[in-house]
């Protein structure tokens, strides 16, 4: 049972894809002209879009590699992925920061960009220009963003004009030379000439703000890992001259490993400049010592080395005393760079030479706290939720230090001012042993043991400054270029390919789409099958369309698809009229003028008088008579005349065409068809018509317009409504439809008239030849005619221009 339900729903569906794909075929030269102009435009996009290419590098961070040991725990703990992204956004702010960026575009030199205009396109000249802008840094005003033409003339001229008015201003109506300083509106420049360029020659040029053009690279450089968990980043970058977009990330790599080295060496160059001061005043210590010496053993020649072992302990506890008074400067120093904040890097004790193991192990600890704390000082991590409460516990724990060293210098210094002093006593304990020694003995160990002293001294401070040159010559930088800045492939912008299939895809679903809107819309009935979806009453039969001038076309062809068409009419009327009944009359009407339904009147009679039947056609259109038209014969009276009382029923018949056919012609148009048609001498006509012939053809006024064939349908047997294939109108079939449903109209059958065979078997081609356009003017009262006279059809421009070649 539901095979059964949904076979025809399944064949319908078919048919309904058969109709359009016939539609489609049938306007194959309008697809195939979209589809043309569609991929036309895609070329042109093609052609004339500028490529945007994408050029990338890959650097190593060795910072990650070294961060791996750290992140074995996030690992274990689950962590990973938010230490990932935590590396990603240091590296992200570091490599995108303005300060590396604004380097990079300054060591290119790119305050100016020059450009080729062409025909269609403008291209930038990069990296060699015919000329160069040079802007003084000391201007007032500057065009940025401005793009400026420079038109060579002829010598060493050059005209300038700009599309922004504000500037054009300045620069039309002069002329300028190569080579010579100008100062337009507050800029100071001057333009030179690489080499020849022919007079009339355009080459237009931008002027960059460097603070904005370095934003700019900001927001378009891509940096991300080129794998999640490995150490290499990668630089991307989009752009439509690729040269210099590789140009960039050239210099951008450089850039990175030259602040990854300087940022690593603040440590050491404090570090020798801290030696240095020291050597100097250290070495003028050892010049005015040795000078003294040399002095004294020119006075005192006799002055022997005695009491060598005494000088030798004193020595000692000079050098104690001497590396206690370097660690009291030393502590004197770190408590300044305490209580001050200094923001340079803190030397370590161990770094002079000074020994201090616990302070050295706090002041350590205190320098990794404040280098982490300065790597961290982001302004995206000062902007996160989590920077304030860590920072107060950073500070707490930096205060922490600070104290414990200010408490550790305390200490330290009170202990060697204690040994200072002891020392000093032991001294002067030595010295009463010496008492015995010749004053200028003692006076020359005094200059020498100063003089060894600062020598040692100056030896320690020559090694530590060797051995920080050697740090800081072998730094190393913390990122590493993988690969060389190159092409990653094909321009990503414009799409040739994708471009001409979405160019195919527009070109073949706009007509076919404006088909189906067209045949989903249209108000015009073109198939039975629209026929069905309005109408409810039964189909009499289809009627095929003639080019003949002939209106009756069976008389003339008599063997033609139409006149067969009117015999399966008659044929199929025997199913729809009473057996039994001598006399048949049928009422043919439509919903307005031009759907043929006179045409059917005269032929349908023809045929029913050629088989035997005494028939009469009754002209019932009182309104707009075209039944005399058709016949060609000239009414002087008619059924108007008759209903009005103007003559007699025998004045009436009138034999036309062939043996059996009669016509009564409607008369001359009255001022009240209605009144006339609904009268008693209409009832008194049709019993007496009846009487007189078997078959009994009205041809009626247009029902879906007036009342007048209403009337009539109480005198006939069965009702014809004609519909015209390409004319008639879906509603104005429903109208009728609905008067057969409300049961205003008894016994309705339709005929599908017109029916080009010569079409394709669903289709209907749009466009050239087809016409919508519709009069529905009709007269009441006193007026004459219920419908306008019908406009000439158009002709398309296809047809005119044919007949033009055929009348040429």
């Amino acid at each position: 049972m539901e095979q059964k339900n949904t076979t025809p729903i399944q064949k319908n569906d078919i048919d309904e894809v058969k109709k359009f794909i016939s539609i489609v075929l049938a306007n194959w030269q309008w697809v195939a002209l979209t589809v043309a102009i569609s991929l036309f435009i895609a070329f042109l996009i093609n052609r004339y879009t500028a490529p945007i290419y994408s050029v990338n590098t890959t650097i190593l961070s060795k910072k990650y590699s070294r961060q791996r040991s750290s992140m074995t725990l996030d690992v274990l703990q689950g962590n990973e992925y938010f230490a990932t992204e935590k590396d990603i956004s240091w590296e992200v702010n570091i490599l995108k920061s303005f300060r590396v960026v604004g380097e990079t575009i300054s060591r290119l030199g790119w305050e100016v960009f020059y450009y080729k205009e062409g025909n269609l396109l403008t291209t930038e000249l990069y990296p060699y220009s015919s000329i160069t802008v040079l802007s003084d840094t000391l201007s007032k005003h500057f065009p940025y963003g401005i793009i400026i033409d420079c038109e060579i003339s002829e010598g060493n001229k050059y005209l300038l004009s700009s599309d922004d008015a504000d500037w054009n201003i300045y620069l039309e109506g002069q002329e300028f030379e190569f080579g010579k300083q100008n100062d337009i509106n507050g800029w100071s420049f001057k333009l030179l000439k690489k080499n020849t360029i022919p007079p009339g020659n355009i080459i237009s040029f931008e002027v960059n703000n460097i603070e904005r053009l370095t934003n700019m690279y900001r927001g378009k450089l891509s940096v991300g890992w080129l794998a999640k968990g490995s150490a290499v980043l990668k630089l991307s970058l989009t752009g439509e001259t690729p040269k210099k977009e590789m140009d960039f990330l050239t210099k951008i790599s450089e850039i990175i490993e030259d602040f990854s080295i300087a940022d690593k060496n603040i440590v050491a160059n404090k570090t020798i400049s801290f030696i240095d001061e020291q050597l100097l005043h250290i070495s003028d210590s050892l010049t005015t010592t040795g000078k003294l010496m040399q002095s004294f053993k020119l006075k005192n020649r006799e002055i022997t080395l005695g009491s060598g072992h005494i000088f030798t302990k004193m020595n000692l506890l000079e050098e104690q005393k001497y590396q206690l008074i370097l660690t009291n400067h030393y502590l004197d120093y770190l408590e300044d760079y305490i209580k001050n904040k200094s923001e340079h890097e803190v030397i370590a004790p161990n770094t002079i030479g000074v020994e201090a193991s616990l302070l050295n192990s706090l002041i350590t600890e205190y320098v990794n706290l404040r280098m982490r704390e300065r790597t961290r000082n982001t302004k995206l991590y000062k902007d996160s939720p989590l920077y304030k409460y860590q920072n107060q516990e950073k500070e707490d724990i930096l205060l922490e230090y600070e104290q414990s060293i200010l408490e550790s210098v305390n200490t330290s210094r009170a202990r060697n001012d204690f040994q200072i002093k002891e020392i000093d006593d032991r001294i002067e304990g030595y010295l009463s042993e010496m008492q015995e020694l010749l004053e200028e003995e003692r006076e020359f160990t005094d200059y020498k043991k100063i003089f060894d002293l600062n020598e040692q001294f100056y030896l320690m401070l020559l090694t530590e400054k060797v051995n920080a040159s050697i740090a800081k010559a072998s730094q190393e930088s913390d990122y590493a270029v993988l690969d060389a800045p190159r092409l990653a492939g094909p321009p990503i912008s414009p799409k040739t390919s994708r471009n001409y299939i979405y160019a195919l895809v527009l070109g073949l679903g706009f007509p076919i789409g404006v088909f189906y809107l067209i045949g989903y819309l249209n108000p015009i009935i073109f198939s039975k099958d629209d026929l069905g979806r309005h109408s409810d009453m039964p189909l009499l039969g289809v009627v095929g369309h003639d080019n003949s001038k002939s209106k009756v076309v069976c008389q003339k062809k008599p063997k033609s698809s139409i006149a067969e068409s009117f015999r399966n009419l008659r044929a199929n009327l025997q199913y729809f009229l009473k057996n039994g009944t001598a006399n048949k009359t049928i009422l043919i009407t439509s919903s307005v003028s031009g759907e043929g339904k006179t045409f059917c009147s005269a032929n349908l009679a023809y045929i029913y008088a050629i088989s035997g039947k005494k028939t009469v056609i009754l002209g019932a259109d009182l309104r707009k008579p075209a039944l005399s038209k058709i016949l060609k014969k000239n009414e002087s009276r008619g059924l108007s005349s008759y209903l009005a009382g103007m003559c007699e029923y025998e004045d009436l018949g009138e034999q036309v065409i062939t043996d059996n056919l009669f016509v009564i012609h409607s008369g001359h148009v009255p001022p009240n068809p209605s009144e006339l048609l609904v009268g008693n001498r209409m009832r008194i006509f049709m019993e007496q018509i009846k009487k007189d012939y078997e078959i009994i053809i009205i041809d009626s006024p247009p029902i879906g317009i007036v009342s007048d064939a209403i009337e009539l349908t109480k005198y006939t047997d069965i009702n014809i409504i004609v519909a015209r294939q390409g004319t008639t109108r879906k509603a104005s079939l429903d109208v009728i439809n609905s008067m057969y449903l409300e049961g205003k109209l008894i016994n309705p059958t339709i005929v599908f008239n017109d029916i080009d065979y010569t079409r394709s078997m669903y289709g209907y081609k749009y466009g050239a030849g087809q016409q919508y356009g519709y009069g529905y003017g009709y007269g009441y009262g006193y007026g004459y005619g219920y419908y306008d006279d019908e406009l000439p059809k158009k002709k398309s421009w296809i047809r005119k221009l044919m007949k033009k070649k055929s009348n040429a």
